[in-house]
């Protein structure tokens, strides 16, 4: 599946960064870092950008009825390998989250962990319009972002747009800031509930440096 804001051969460019950096690295993320909000058993979840399943291993570990999508098949397949060795069941597939194939009000709750950060502005406006297609009135959309912030933010890449980089891998990164996360998810037609900043700091030889997400949760009424 493939939308129209950046174009068939780039958009391959970018899932096959991806999928470089997953044959690579392999398990690119472990773990599952976040405090996940409490949904009854059965809540019907939507995971954007499930990568190599970090997240999509404890949502379905607590009972949820999840579906983890990504752009990238090498992704998609680590998933699946992660939820096989935890002999935990989930539904992984390849798709493009500004081009959901999914119904109109399906979900109770969509994570969206990191993958807004990876696109172009266009393509994120699609993707929150998208995010609020496909919930339910009254569910909820959980974000995370590397905020401006963050110590990687500027370092290193070529600039594709305001605060947004392309490396030397060919994945883009976007930083974001709160006036601006809010403006695209309002206008896209949710509710903001939450906007917070989370930091913490890394070793970096004898020093540290800050790294930093921006955090939002999102209704649609």
């Amino acid at each position: 599946m493939t939308h129209r804001f950046i174009g068939v051969k780039k958009q391959k460019e970018h899932i096959a960064a991806w999928d470089k950096e997953y044959k690579s690295k392999g398990a690119v993320w472990r773990g599952c870092p976040y405090a996940l909000p409490e949904l009854p058993e059965g809540a019907k979840v939507l995971e954007l950008g499930c990568g190599n399943g970090k997240n999509l291993v404890e949502m379905a570990r607590r009972g949820w009825d999840v579906i983890g999508i990504d752009a990238s098949p090498e992704a998609v397949r680590l998933s699946k390998e992660a939820l096989a060795q935890m002999d935990i069941s989930a539904e992984v597939q390849v798709a493009d989250a500004a081009a959901l194939p999914f119904g109109d009000n399906k979900f109770d709750a969509v994570f969206a962990f990191h993958i807004f950060d990876h696109a172009l502005e266009k393509e994120r406006r699609a993707m929150a319009v998208e995010a609020l297609r496909v919930l339910k009135i009254g569910g909820t959309l959980y974000f995370r972002g590397f905020s401006t912030g963050d110590m990687r933010f500027g370092a290193g890449g070529k600039e594709m747009e305001p605060h947004t980089l392309r490396r030397e891998s060919g994945i883009l990164y976007h930083y974001f800031e709160a006036p601006e996360m809010e403006a695209l998810f309002c206008g896209a037609g949710f509710a903001m509930e939450e906007i917070k900043n989370e930091s913490w700091y890394v070793r970096i030889g004898n020093g540290k440096a800050k790294r930093e997400e921006i955090v939002g949760i999102f209704v649609k009424s």
